[in-house]
């Protein structure tokens, strides 16, 4: 690492699926190829740019990515410039299963507790079409109405079951989720307030409740709007839908090919702003200290 350039960490976490390293592979290709305008700028090539360059490759070619696992937990290094500044942008890829662990074990490695005293600023993932929704009292009791009802001549001649709890199968991702960023702000973890970026991946799938992306949050995960709205562990907060991929690998796979200019199928919504500068939030970060 070049130790005279600053070194500036932005730690991304989410649970499995939730889009990270789909994000890390569009935003290698945009900075390095510069095949359109974006608020920072390519300043040269990482000296362990393999896994960086592997990432951007299968995205360009519409191709899934590979899931990160906990044995290949990695850190990207990106040499970027704004108007104002040179620097080294340190970004973890960590496996979702490591999140996911913070919440149900309680087990924080020292990686994590390392790379989150370290960052400057913290974007959670959230995947708009794969998520664990909340049920009210209302909508529970209806559901467990319909299987009781569906279930009674079953029920009638078997004693009932006993149900165990399991945490990953009846927790809502936003219950999961607000754990996980209370526990990234605690002393032990940086404790100063950082800045927050929420980013609604998969955000063409939820393009048609016609929804700014904090209306969005509010009315799908509302626990998750209240607890970043209220701001008691954030000192800034941007709420942003991406679209990374650009749409469905598998549905809108001729769709996405045929772009002659790949960083244009990005799409981000910023409030009522859309453009594909996938760079915005990072220079975010940096304007928002």
């Amino acid at each position: 690492m070049d130790t005279t350039t600053p070194l500036k960490s932005l730690l991304i976490c989410g649970l499995p699926s939730s889009g990270k390293t789909t994000f890390i592979g569009a935003l290698a290709h945009t900075i390095i190829s510069q095949d359109i305008e974006t608020s920072l700028k390519f300043d040269g090539l990482p000296k362990e740019r393999s896994y960086l360059n592997d990432l951007a490759s299968r995205w360009v070619a519409c191709e899934p990515m590979i899931r990160t696992h906990a044995e290949q937990n990695s850190v990207v290094e990106l040499k970027l410039k704004s108007d104002h500044e040179q620097f080294i942008l340190s970004i973890p890829d960590l496996a979702g299963e490591s999140w996911q662990d913070l919440w149900v074990n309680r087990n924080c490695t020292e990686m994590i507790s390392n790379l989150s005293n370290k960052a400057n600023g913290i974007m959670m993932f959230v995947n708009c079409d794969d998520y664990k929704p909340h049920l009210t009292v209302t909508e529970l009791n209806q559901h467990n109405k319909e299987m009781g009802e569906s279930n009674k001549e079953e029920e009638e001649e078997k004693e009932e079951e006993f149900i165990e709890w399991d945490p990953l199968k009846h927790t809502p991702t936003q219950t999961m989720v607000v754990d996980i960023l209370q526990s990234l702000s605690i002393e032990k973890m940086g404790g100063d307030k950082k800045e927050l970026v929420l980013v609604l991946s998969a955000w063409d799938l939820a393009e048609g409740s016609n929804l700014t992306p904090d209306e969005y949050l509010n009315k799908i995960f509302p626990l998750l709007s209240q607890y970043i709205t209220a701001s008691f562990d954030f000192s800034h907060i941007k709420v942003i839908g991406l679209s990374a991929q650009g749409g469905d690998l598998k549905m809108d796979l001729d769709k996405l090919s045929a772009y002659d200019i790949p960083s244009e199928r990005i799409k981000l919504v910023d409030n009522d702003v859309t453009h594909n500068d996938i760079t915005h939030p990072i220079n975010w970060f940096l304007e928002a200290k």
